[in-house]
């Protein structure tokens, strides 16, 4: 029978005194990424047999607010994107967990899914209160090659929620007045 029983019920991973913002589990789920209000990268190894709770295998201040985090499916990279204070979308290594690229151009990110193909992140994002959802190619570098889905058609409906298909062809955006559509991202 499946109990449903809590597996850990600690707060080591980030401390008890700072909010975690967004957290991903690695393709292989043995790592998680945890970016939190202290301006912190952290990512743990859960599968480490001599620590009960995890080991801490790299700490990364980025000195910023953080607001989303993501893991490629290949589990080479990790991309963390920043708010309105900073607003840009960093590529990390996932093994080297260095700084690869970074986006040119703003984007206050709110919340990402990166397909299952590994070439394009679905994300979020609010410009002077507009939210509007870009596709963003990893490796462009730029802001300027992301497609706004819906910069009209949105109208007051804010997007609030999404997530790929698993064959990474289909998009589905759940909005904040309960709407939801489904966008094939061949088209």
């Amino acid at each position: 029978t499946n109990t449903h029983n809590v597996l850990i019920d600690e707060s080591p991973y980030i401390g008890s005194t700072t909010e975690v913002r967004d957290i991903d589990w690695s393709p292989n789920s043995s790592r998680v990424a945890i970016i939190s209000g202290d301006g912190y990268i952290r990512i743990w190894n859960i599968n480490a047999p001599q620590f009960a709770l995890g080991e801490l295998i790299a700490e990364i201040y980025v000195g910023r607010p953080l607001s989303a985090v993501e893991w490629s499916p290949d589990g080479q990279k990790i991309a963390v994107a920043g708010n309105i204070s900073d607003p840009q979308i960093r590529f990390w290594g996932a093994n080297t967990y260095a700084e690869l690229e970074r986006t040119v151009g703003s984007l206050n990110v709110n919340l990402m899914d990166w397909n299952p193909t590994n070439t394009i992140i679905a994300t979020i994002y609010d410009e002077i209160g507009l939210p509007y959802i870009p596709f963003v190619m990893p490796g462009y570098g730029s802001t300027e090659s992301a497609y706004q889905l819906c910069p009209s058609e949105c109208g007051l409906d804010f997007p609030r929620t999404l997530s790929w298909s698993s064959d990474g062809g289909t998009l589905a955006i759940g909005y904040l007045g309960g709407a939801i559509r489904l966008i094939d991202a061949t088209t």
